[in-house]
């Protein structure tokens, strides 16, 4: 019994170095030649937008949580937008 423990350990442990590199893993880099914009530079990419936001020039933000919010800002814009702005709705 102990030598047929001994021997499948012995089996056991010399598996990885008969089975050779075939299978070792290859590490596959997926971050190469990725890019955040779909155009190869700025020159090439063209000038459509997904939103537009106003301006934020009021950063205080200490006011209660349940402040009655802003009036909702009318923002005219030149450029084309993907999404166009969603009007303010009252129930």
């Amino acid at each position: 019994m102990h030598l047929q423990r001994t021997l499948l350990l012995l089996a056991l442990a010399t598996l990885p170095f008969l089975a050779g590199h075939s299978h070792a893993r290859e590490r596959i880099l997926i971050n190469d030649g990725w890019r955040f914009m779909k155009y190869e530079s700025l020159e090439d990419a063209d000038d459509l937008i997904y939103d537009v936001r106003p301006e934020i020039t009021d950063t205080k933000d200490d006011k209660d949580a349940d402040t009655e919010p802003t009036d909702a800002v009318e923002i005219n814009s030149n450029q084309d937008v993907l999404k166009p702005s969603i009007p303010q709705t009252t129930s």
